[in-house]
């Protein structure tokens, strides 16, 4: 089972596109403590289904919860979260960084850190028969509304999905 390292608005828009058990029963999911503060605050806790959803896996040890150091040095700022989540990334040697966050994929180049996106993990968990390709598309149509995604990005991976479908 693959390591990943997620970011917090990687886990709400997976959550939010109702995939999250099938994420945490195909990828071993770590989460630096500042992310699970920004996804799980009372606050969020209070307002959003989704965050309840990511502490309830938190809770129950489906997402793993760990403190990072300093993240490596960069050219340029990227938020708390997600220079959190490439520290964490780094100290575990994660197989990836799971972020949507244009600035943290920079970063991953520039370290040259494997990562992956929340499409992607829907063409991940399709694969892995973990997902049908209706419900993946269903998602997909999540993410398109609730992400910040281009729309030729969505488009590519729907595509993607097709061609899943016609093997």
């Amino acid at each position: 089972m693959k390591l990943v390292v997620a970011d917090a608005s990687s886990l709400i828009l997976l959550a939010k596109a109702g995939v999250m058990d099938e994420v945490c029963g195909s990828f071993e999911v770590h989460i630096e403590e500042s992310v699970f503060e920004e996804c799980c605050s009372t606050d969020s806790l209070e307002r959003y289904p989704d965050s309840a959803a990511i502490k309830r896996l938190c809770d129950r040890g489906r997402i793993r919860r760990a403190s990072a150091a300093a993240a490596p040095e960069l050219p340029f700022r990227l938020g708390r979260g997600e220079s959190a989540a490439i520290a964490l990334a780094v100290k575990l040697k994660a197989d990836a960084l799971l972020t949507d966050d244009g600035k943290a994929i920079k970063a991953c180049r520039f370290l040259s850190i494997p990562y992956t996106t929340s499409p992607q993990v829907l063409i991940d968990l399709v694969r892995f028969r973990k997902i049908s390709v209706d419900r993946a598309r269903s998602a997909m149509n999540c993410l398109r509304l609730a992400g910040r995604y281009k729309e030729i990005i969505i488009t590519q991976y729907l595509l993607m999905l097709g061609k899943e479908a016609e093997k």
